[in-house]
């Protein structure tokens, strides 16, 4: 589809299945060769987390969780299909009057079976004290969602082992009015690819309906199909409301497959990067990326830029209402196998996940020690409380000094630097604007920066440039008005047959909007491009701002 963000997953299709069938033959009989082979990770559950289970056994299995001690099921909903949405509570065992909350899902794409084996194997782990990752539940108290999309997971074991979407049949009431108002006009909805929503297009984490939302799409049959609307999904409307009512201080997502660590935001070529930025890069909570980084060769990055934008994540959606440590992590593997990494995998996949979530943990729980002396009334150990943090000084000195923007009126928007240790600062840019062709400023050895802050690339008012956007720049009233013929048509841009369709594009400096009267094609179409000129923003000179406004006035 034109304009749709995409990457290649796999070149060949029926050879990665091929690898993964023998693999997992393989596995099987060194399983049955071996005496010494302890499939079980625990002797407490009697579950294989090294294999691939159905719904029906996961639901068992959750049965079983919820009679430990201090575990809780708890079914916060009904699917498309009337199948449970359920998460699993496993409580703090260390007696903290008041435990850190952290909330793991996985499964939101149904085919990414090795997210589905993950939250079994942690929820494994931590209801086993003698486990390698059984300490994680001193101090804190976990939610986990195993499957949070149990239709799509079923029909992957049944029917299509690639389907990734939900159930929904997409032929309801508020499918066919948004449909008919994207344009998208029902055009193979409840037909076999036609049915579904992807659930990870569906938060309200940028969400617009039809071509303005980034990396989705409003076409029924394509795997990214955004939904009637934000949370129109039960799943994501029960997941949603549940993580909200928890308020967790760390939420993390598992899917798959590209062995990657993904930081918010994602929602569009020029998101922003996250208010608390150095939690994610020089703080202790680097230690997950430290980890599958540089032990087993993670990639790591802002979602924009290590695949590709898109909106209505659950990751962005979680960070935007004040959780914010959200990570999303891409399992195993790198694409030899793809969406069908075999059972032989699954341990070693397993424990790398868990040690990545380990120094989450680890950056949650990291003052308790601490304040649990302070509680105790040991004088050494005074109560700390969560660092704020603060950018660490480079021996070129302060960027804002250097590059001009002390005290300087004339900057209109002033960006904010972040500086790591290895003295590249980035910058983040104040709400209504965007970073500028500038990315970062590196302090070199010589404590100089680059680039020399004379440059006239460096000049301070082009690091953040004002940001167009379709709700505040394409009032199309305002730049009619201009005209005689057309300054006063209010009634005409709120005809309900006046189609407008305005899109942001990817580097964020056009917004392309596309006009035609609906059932009057004889009237014609108009488009133009919305951009910011030296005189403010502006639609285009008069020859072609005159047309939409006569299209629009005539259309009825």
């Amino acid at each position: 589809m034109s304009g749709m963000n995409y990457r290649i997953m796999h070149s060949n299709l029926d050879q990665m299945i091929a690898d993964s069938a023998a693999e997992s033959a393989s596995s099987e009989r060194v399983i049955m060769n071996s005496q010494l082979f302890n499939h079980f990770e625990t002797s407490k559950t009697q579950y294989d987390y090294f294999k691939y289970h159905n719904m029906e056994d996961i639901y068992d299995w959750s049965d079983r969780m919820a009679e430990l001690d201090g575990v809780e099921k708890k079914v916060i909903g009904k699917s498309w299909e009337d199948r449970d949405l359920f998460v699993l509570i496993v409580g703090d065992k260390s007696g903290m009057k008041n435990p850190h909350k952290m909330f793991v899902d996985c499964g939101i794409h149904a085919r990414e079976w090795v997210s589905h084996a993950f939250c079994q194997y942690l929820v494994g782990q931590l209801v086993d004290d003698s486990s390698k990752f059984g300490f994680m539940r001193t101090g804190v108290e976990w939610h986990i969602m195993p499957v949070v999309n149990p239709d799509g997971y079923e029909f992957t074991h049944t029917n299509d082992r690639f389907w990734r979407k939900n159930r929904n049949p997409n032929t309801d009431p508020a499918t066919r009015a948004s449909q008919i108002e994207s344009g998208a006009y029902m055009s193979g909805c409840g037909e076999y690819r036609g049915i579904g929503v992807d659930l990870n297009r569906n938060y309200d984490a940028m969400w617009r309906l039809g071509d303005p939302m980034v990396g989705a799409s409003k076409w029924c049959t394509d795997d990214s199909y955004q939904g009637a609307s934000a949370f129109s999904e039960p799943e994501t409307k029960e997941h949603s409301e549940y993580i909200l009512s928890v308020m967790p201080e760390a939420y993390l997502t598992m899917h798959s497959y590209a062995e990657v660590i993904l930081f918010p935001y994602t929602y569009a070529i020029d998101a922003p990067r996250p208010h608390n930025y150095l939690v994610y890069e020089i703080s202790e909570g680097n230690r997950c990326v430290l980890i599958l980084e540089t032990v087993y060769r993670w990639t790591y990055g802002q979602g924009r830029t290590i695949f590709y934008p898109a909106a209505g994540g659950s990751d962005d959606w979680a960070h935007k209402n004040g959780i914010n440590i959200s990570y999303t992590l891409e399992l195993r593997d790198k694409g030899r196998f793809g969406f069908v990494v075999p059972d032989s995998y699954l341990e070693r996949t397993m424990k790398e996940t868990a040690a990545g979530v380990s120094a989450v943990y680890d950056h949650v729980t990291r003052h308790d020690a601490v304040n649990a002396a302070a509680a105790a009334g040991v004088k050494e150990a005074p109560l700390v409380a969560k660092p704020s943090f603060v950018a660490p000084p480079t021996s070129c000195g302060d960027p804002t000094e250097v590059y001009g923007f002390k005290n300087n009126k004339q900057v209109k928007y002033m960006p904010t630097f972040s500086c790591a240790d290895n003295g590249r600062c980035d910058y983040t840019c104040p709400k209504g604007s965007r970073n500028g062709k500038l990315s970062a400023v590196t302090c070199r050895p010589n404590k100089q920066f680059k680039p020399n802050p004379k440059a006239p690339m460096a000049n301070p008012a082009k690091f953040c440039t004002y940001a167009l956007s379709v709700d505040n720049d394409t009032d199309f009233q305002k730049f009619c008005s201009k005209y005689g013929p057309f300054s006063n048509m209010s009634s005409a841009w709120e005809n309900s047959n006046l189609h407008k369709n305005c899109k942001l594009l990817p580097r964020g400096t056009k917004i392309v909007c596309n006009f035609y009267c609906k059932g009057q094609r004889s009237l014609g179409t108009a488009k133009t491009f919305v951009k910011m000129t030296k005189n403010g923003v502006s639609a285009g000179a008069k020859k072609i701002v005159e047309p939409i406004c006569s299209l629009a006035k005539s259309c009825n």
